[in-house]
């Protein structure tokens, strides 16, 4: 899904590190219930869309379990593949199973040097469950 950003109002998620080291950058006034997120450190480079409910969710999920947090992990080791939901779109997410700890690492396919997303593995099911219940609302509307 391609959406324009030119316009975009960013600020930096309540969520995000303090120091000012790792910080997201979140867009509230795009249209269609969207919530672009960014790293605050390359406001050039991409930015994740996703629906405000499915971020909500996401962010519910965090703060209930604790899960708020810097989490970092050693990615040396890690075997990428592409994301189910990015099958056949130029704009692609990568994932790597085989992370200890629970953390469920997501990177941008076009920039594999790039930094990686960190989720719990309860958060990342959460976001998968909003995704797919989306698109289930979403084929039977049609």
């Amino acid at each position: 899904m391609r959406v324009n950003l030119s316009n975009a109002t960013w600020r930096k998620s309540t969520y995000s590190n303090g120091g000012g080291g790792d910080c997201l950058e979140i867009a509230d006034n795009i249209p269609g219930g969207l919530v672009p997120v960014r790293d605050s450190k390359n406001p050039s480079g991409p930015a994740l869309v996703l629906p405000a409910g499915v971020w909500s969710a996401f962010i519910e999920h965090l703060t209930s379990t604790g899960g708020v947090g810097l989490m970092r992990a050693d990615l040396s080791n890690a075997t990428w593949r592409k994301a189910t939901y990015s099958a056949g779109q130029e704009d692609c997410l990568e994932i790597a199973d085989n992370i200890p700890n629970g953390l469920v690492p997501v990177r941008d396919s076009k920039n594999p040097s790039g930094p990686a997303l960190l989720f719990t593995a309860g958060a990342w099911s959460t976001f998968l469950d909003h995704l797919a219940q989306r698109q289930r609302l979403s084929s039977t509307a049609r």
